[in-house]
């Protein structure tokens, strides 16, 4: 009934494994797809392309498009002058606020 500690760390030790092989898995997977689709027209709706094109003279550029399943695609641009990111919403907006956890 009772486990030695040395059976309960090995158990934990496994779980540990177990679970970094997990995260390496889905940093395999991330890493598959291109931040930037060779097609971005293809994600970016009328609205968004036109938006995308004036603001390229303020410095802001496309930095990522965000493609999960059954959502639509979150297109994600940067100004590198300013070390800023924001979304560039459907609706041709430029959203500097979005409710967003930046990975660096």
């Amino acid at each position: 009934m009772w486990k030695s500690i040395g059976q309960h760390n090995q158990g934990f030790n496994n779980a540990l494994h177990a679970a970094n092989e997990l995260q390496s898995v889905k940093e395999e997977l991330r890493g598959t797809r291109s931040a930037l689709p060779e097609d971005t027209a293809v994600y970016l709706n009328d609205l968004q392309s036109v938006v995308l094109q004036n603001i390229a003279n303020f410095g802001w550029e496309l930095a990522f498009i965000r493609r999960s399943l059954f959502m639509p695609p979150l297109v994600v641009i940067k100004n590198v002058a300013e070390s800023r990111f924001a979304v560039l919403e459907e609706d041709g907006t430029v959203n500097l606020s979005p409710d967003i956890h930046w990975r660096h």
